[in-house]
Parts: C-alpha cells; sequence; structure tokens
C-alpha cells in the first residue's frame, strides 16, 4: 500500500467536508474511485492506494517526482454522519483496503 498525495484546486478542496467521502480519478483513460484520507477541506489530498489495476496501478507506476495530468472530481458521497456521534462512542471497523 501506498500513500498518495497530490494538490487540487481551491473549489475541489472545499468540497470535501467529511470524513469517509470519496473521488473519481482519471488517468490514461481510467476511472477509479479512491476514499480521501487527509483531512477534510485541506491540500493536499491524500489516499492510500494499493496495486489492483486500473487507476491504481497507473498510479503506483509513476516516479514519485513524476509530473503528470489526473482528472479529479470533487467530494463525492455524504461521508459518515459525524455530527450525530459527537460526544458518544464510536466503533469503527475497517475491512481490507479500506483503511483511509
Amino acid at each position: 500500500m501506498t500513500l498518495f498525495a497530490f494538490d487540487v484546486p481551491d473549489d475541489v478542496r472545499a468540497s470535501y467536508v467529511r470524513p469517509g467521502q470519496y473521488t473519481r480519478l482519471e488517468l490514461d483513460s481510467e476511472n477509479g474511485f479512491f476514499v480521501l484520507g487527509s483531512r477534510e477541506q485541506r491540500s493536499p489530498w491524500e489516499m492510500v492506494i494499493r496495486s489492483g489495476g486500473g487507476v491504481s496501478d497507473r498510479l503506483l507506476a509513476k516516479s514519485p517526482d513524476a509530473i503528470f495530468d489526473v482528472e479529479v472530481t470533487p467530494a463525492l458521497g455524504a461521508g459518515f454522519p459525524v455530527e450525530a456521534a459527537r460526544g458518544e462512542n464510536v466503533v469503527v471497523v475497517v475491512t481490507a483496503g479500506a483503511i483511509a
């Protein structure tokens, strides 16, 4: 697994408001969905990527200092209802590659 981080424009950055949201990346005409793992409304956006084909493998094949174009959507999904859990005990169960 590899931590992948990239800067996003201010309007895209502002769309990330709650943990559990995700984004769609397009690279070389391939699409992939990735859960955001960084703090909300901050750049760079971070995600943990593992080999599994498609966009993941294309990203992992890039040199760490490579410059390339990736199309990214604003943050998608409602995320986790953290406001409803404030002040309560919470159990988080993580499976497989969903560790972001």
